[in-house]
């Protein structure tokens, strides 16, 4: 079931829920920490992919942000967030000169139809019926029911840096008999950008959070827009592929603030089957 609520979202409202980042730039240590794909008892973990699309002058961006962290709060790693700044927001202008916005944000805000921020979509689930993005404040259950599901593949992921280079590996085994086709992407994100931020105010109107945060924020794909396709055909229970990816660290990474992230999707439904997340 899918919900499109208009109403404000709250970290208080999660808890219901629950119940029931430059030259020129500053920046604050990193606050998210992340990693693994199976617990310490061997246990496989199911996460889910929230994707983000959002800009530096979207007023109710931020509300869409702080809904994304009280998710995570909850549900611990069990939640990936990337930011996508793309769209009209995500331009840069006078007062807001930084560009957030990379080539694989850009096609997949295009290809997955993007016209109003924030929205989102969780596991890209109901695109094939249009009902993929979804309101910020739809987010909560969508994320709770999309975690009920059992977990179909273990991706186990481990990335490192040297010499300026950004290298991952992504190790992905099949827990049940698939068939189809099968891609994966390794994204690069990066936390704790200090850079201007429009916010609504509870009063109406607007203001400019000079020192606003920037979580999560998409740095780029590592392998395509799309990813590599690693299965095709009947996979069976215990199969593994191990998919690697290296590229160069950009100019203005900081490596002590990135993280990699590795996603499994199926190739027609665009379905995210799996998440993981590391940081470096």
């Amino acid at each position: 079931m899918r919900y499109k609520v208009e109403k404000f979202a709250s970290i208080f409202l999660m808890s219901i829920w629950t119940l029931a980042l430059i030259p020129g730039c500053d920046y604050i240590d990193d606050p998210i920490q992340t990693g693994g794909g199976t617990d310490t008892t061997g246990t496989v973990i199911h996460r889910v992919l929230v994707e983000d699309y959002t800009g530096h002058k979207c007023p109710n961006c931020p509300a869409a942000a702080a809904e994304a962290e009280a998710l995570m709060d909850v549900y611990g790693d069990q939640v990936v967030v990337i930011g996508v700044h793309a769209g009209f927001f995500a331009s840069p202008s006078p007062g807001y000169e930084y560009d957030f916005r990379t080539e694989a944000g850009d096609e997949l805000n295009g290809f997955f139809g993007f016209t109003a921020y924030p929205a989102g979509m969780i596991n890209r689930l109901g695109y094939l019926d249009g009902n993929h993005i979804l309101n910020f404040q739809a987010w909560p259950p969508e994320v709770s029911e999309a975690l009920q599901t059992p977990p179909s593949v273990a991706l186990e992921l481990t990335a490192s840096i040297s010499g300026g280079q950004l290298s991952a590996t992504a190790t992905l085994t099949a827990l049940s008999e698939l068939s189809g086709a099968y891609s994966v992407v390794l994204a690069v994100t990066e936390d704790s950008i200090v850079q201007p931020q429009v916010s609504q105010l509870p009063q109406g109107g607007t203001e400019t959070i000079e020192d606003y945060v920037h979580n999560h924020v998409l740095r780029g794909h590592m392998n395509g827009t799309w990813g590599s396709e690693v299965w095709n055909g009947n996979i069976l229970a215990g199969e593994s592929v191990d998919y690697s990816e290296s590229i160069s660290v950009g100019g203005d990474w900081r490596p002590e603030h990135l993280h990699v992230v590795a996603y499994l999707y199926n190739n027609d439904s665009f379905e995210v089957v799996e998440v993981n997340e590391v940081k470096l």
